[in-house]
């Protein structure tokens, strides 16, 4: 893409670089907020209040591409001191904090001791907060924003819900208010059949109006008005010269690379004069590419239309043969049938009395072999009777399965009981308490229930495999 930052002079390096060395503290700042007002109108213009609305709506609308703002060296200073200023009110205001905070634990802690020690906490951080305002007041005027020479460009918060800012001839009291680093004001006034529409941007850190600019139109032709202030407007904000290269590609979703790199926005910006290379490619189209050249000051639009590949023919042949085919809904003839290369899916539907309709998907990287479809002899249902039946059957098969669960569960917890009260009982052996009836009896029992147990499990991992082959055919009807 092109360079995020514009070239500054030998003098302008130096100078930001020596500014950047000084610096102690980072700024905060890494946006600037930037509004647009409604044009103001003389009272007894009520035809043009519509046109100021719509005017500034629209313009704003058009600079969405404007993301990034350069500030020059002024601006930079400038705003390292509205900076230097909010950090050292933050700072005065902690230590008048911490004062504040002492006094009222002197006056409202009762006990002696704790107030003694309460007291001496709160000195402390009066000392701190007192020491951290001397420290900056020394640095203060030595920093410098450390975010580089590029800052965001963000809206005013109500203007996603298509509100503006009110008209104003006073800037600086309205961006005050509304928080706003950048304003874009301007007026509207009537002059016989014309319209003249002044526009201009104020930004905050300078306290004065960096651009102003006043075009004319007719009543009708207010559109050749805004695309006129477009471009101007997009320079005093990002605070640099441009190129704006607009890409229009057929197919829609073919894939743009520039200088190689994957790029997916519909337009790119380039803050120096270069030549760069535009591709484009797409499934099912010969990849296509161009050279041009980006202009500082100069609106490029380039279309790139992909030419579609020639497509192999495809044999479609089915068993039994003399089947119909529709192709996206259209007869297209008989099996074995020829079908016509293309560079994209189409749905193929092979029908014949008899048989159950088959549907596929023939897609430009499949159809690179013949195909032959095995018609299946025809059950007489419907494909939402075959698809419920067989729904129905996987739930069936599915009950059965949760239902056979209890038993193996049950007998493989007796055989296990079983087996250790044996083995307790063979171990009572040494010391001459062996009951042979009880053996005998648990023997039985533990035969008995580990032959169920081998039963039932059998029964229910039938079960299971029974549920998996109905899931299956569930799934294949879905499909």
């Amino acid at each position: 893409m092109g360079r995020l930052a514009r070239p500054l002079g030998t003098t302008s390096v130096f100078m930001v670089l020596a500014l950047i060395s000084l610096s102690q503290v980072p700024c905060q700042a890494q946006s600037l907020t930037i509004g647009f007002c409604e044009l103001s109108v003389e009272e007894s213009a009520t035809e043009l209040l519509n046109a100021a609305v719509l005017v500034p709506r629209q313009l704003m609308d058009s600079l969405d591409f404007v993301k990034l703002r350069y500030p020059d060296e002024e601006e930079l200073v400038a705003i390292a001191k509205k900076t230097d200023e909010t950090r050292l009110e933050a700072a005065r205001k902690a230590v008048s904090s911490a004062r504040s905070k002492r006094d009222i634990t002197a006056l409202s802690v009762r006990d002696p001791s704790k107030r003694a020690a309460d007291i001496l906490s709160a000195e402390s951080s009066i000392r701190k907060a007192e020491t951290a305002l001397e420290n900056l007041q020394k640095t203060i005027t030595q920093s410098i924003p450390d975010y580089g020479l590029a800052l965001a460009i963000i809206p005013w918060s109500e203007h996603k819900n298509d509100i503006l800012l009110p008209p104003t001839l006073d800037p600086a009291s309205l961006c005050f208010e509304k928080k706003l680093d950048m304003l874009v004001y301007g007026s509207m006034r009537g002059i016989g059949d014309y319209i003249a529409v002044e526009l201009s941007l104020y930004v905050a850190s300078l306290d004065r109006t960096v651009w102003s600019t006043e075009n004319f139109a007719s009543k009708d032709g207010l559109d050749e008005a805004l695309q006129a202030f477009i471009r101007p407007a997009a320079k005093a904000i990002m605070g640099t010269n441009y190129a704006r290269i607009v890409f229009r590609i057929s197919p829609p979703d073919a894939e743009l690379l520039i200088d190689e790199v994957p790029f997916t926005e519909s337009s790119v910006l380039y803050y120096s004069s270069g030549q760069h290379k535009a591709s484009a490619v797409a499934h099912g189209f010969s990849p296509s590419f161009m050279m041009f050249q980006a202009d500082l000051g100069k609106d490029l639009l380039i279309d790139i239309t992909l030419e579609e590949m020639p497509a192999r023919n495809l044999m479609l042949t089915s068993q039994p043969t003399g089947a119909s085919i529709h192709l996206d809904g259209f007869q297209a003839g008989y099996t074995p049938l020829d079908v016509a290369g293309a560079a994209f899916p189409r749905v193929a539907r092979v029908s014949m009395p008899g048989f159950d309709d088959t549907q596929l998907v023939l897609r430009p990287e499949s159809t690179i072999d013949d195909r032959l479809i095995e018609l299946l002899p025809s059950d007489g249902l419907v494909f939402n009777d075959r698809f419920d039946e067989r729904k129905g059957a996987f739930y069936r098969s599915l009950g059965w399965f949760v239902a056979s669960l209890p038993v193996p569960v049950i007998a493989g917890g007796l055989f296990q009981t079983y087996l250790s009260l044996l083995e307790s009982l063979a171990s009572s052996v040494a010391f001459g308490t062996f009951d042979v009836a009880t053996a005998t009896m648990l023997e039985t029992k533990f035969y008995t229930s580990q032959t169920i147990f081998w039963a039932s499990a059998a029964v229910t991992a039938g079960t299971a495999i029974n549920a998996l082959f109905k899931l299956r055919a569930y799934i294949d009807s879905a499909r």
